[in-house]
């Protein structure tokens, strides 16, 4: 690979860190929520 390409590459991924984490948590979150109960006005 290119060694700018690289270079920029490492740079977005150290600083989207700490976004995706949390970004990532969030969808698996949501993935385990039980939505059952939405569907028949429980909530």
């Amino acid at each position: 690979m290119n060694p700018q390409l690289l270079r920029v590459t490492n740079r977005i991924i150290e600083r989207s860190r700490e976004t995706r984490s949390a970004y990532l948590a969030r969808i698996e979150q949501s993935e385990n929520f039980d939505r059952s109960s939405f569907a028949v006005g429980m909530r």
